[in-house]
């Protein structure tokens, strides 16, 4: 993952917004369409909650998904586990649809790694 983060928000109520700051090569256009994740700031009268991916992820506006991800063929497959915050409402869907879906990882130098498959995260809601 880079090191540059940018701004992105999640609607918690009409209103009120969270405020991350999350990688925008893996948070672009059409991942956080997906998420149910904003790139553009809410309106000047709305009220903004800064929060961690932790917090946000306990909260009950979002949830974290855990994306299997992978890179390479044949016995130079690599994997590893990536999570991003989805907004309650698009978790559901958000878990099909991000299959097959690509994340630019890593530094400076980013490679592509593709979604294989995706579960709710372990920071969830207490009950």
């Amino acid at each position: 993952m880079s090191t540059k983060k940018e701004p992105r928000y999640i609607e918690i109520v009409t209103g009120a917004e969270m405020k991350l700051s999350l990688d925008p090569d893996i948070y672009n256009s059409e991942i956080t369409l997906i998420l149910g994740v904003s790139s553009a700031a809410p309106a000047a009268t709305a009220k903004i909650v800064p929060l961690t991916l932790k917090q946000a992820g306990a909260s009950t506006a979002a949830s974290i998904l855990d994306c299997t991800v992978e890179k390479g063929t044949g016995t130079d497959t690599e994997s590893r586990v990536v999570q991003l915050i989805a907004k309650a409402d698009n978790v559901a869907a958000a878990k099909t649809a991000l299959i097959d879906k690509t994340l630019a990882l890593g530094g400076s130098s980013t490679s592509n790694w593709t979604i294989k498959s995706v579960t709710t995260g372990k920071y969830k809601r207490k009950k």
